[in-house]
Order: C-alpha cells, then sequence, then structure tokens
C-alpha cells in the first residue's frame, strides 16, 4: 500500500468517525454538552475538507 493510499484511507476512517459521532450526539439532550460535541465535529470536518482541496490544489 501506497503511502497516497494510506493517507486517504485515514482520511475516511476519520471522517466517518466524526460523522457517526455527530449522528451520535443528535440522540443526546439538548444542552451544551450536545452543542459541543456537534460544533467539534462539524469543525474537524471543515478542517478536513480545507485541507484535501489544499492537498489537491498544490498536485
Amino acid at each position: 500500500m501506497t503511502r497516497e493510499t494510506a493517507d486517504k484511507l485515514i482520511v475516511l476512517a476519520t471522517s466517518f468517525a466524526l460523522f457517526l459521532g455527530a449522528a451520535a450526539a443528535l440522540s443526546m439532550e439538548r444542552g451544551t454538552g450536545r452543542t459541543l460535541v456537534l460544533g467539534g465535529c462539524t469543525a474537524a470536518l471543515v478542517a478536513i475538507a480545507v485541507r484535501q482541496s489544499v492537498r489537491k490544489r498544490t498536485k
């Protein structure tokens, strides 16, 4: 497995885990904890998207 393939798998697995975390947070009661989890997951997914966009443009 090449380094590029491994990087893609890591990004895919991380994105999926964050998505599952956000989906699980939706079943939590409303409050600060739920808001923080949803905000953190959203921010992390946006950061991954930005990183992927920058990597694609530099190639």
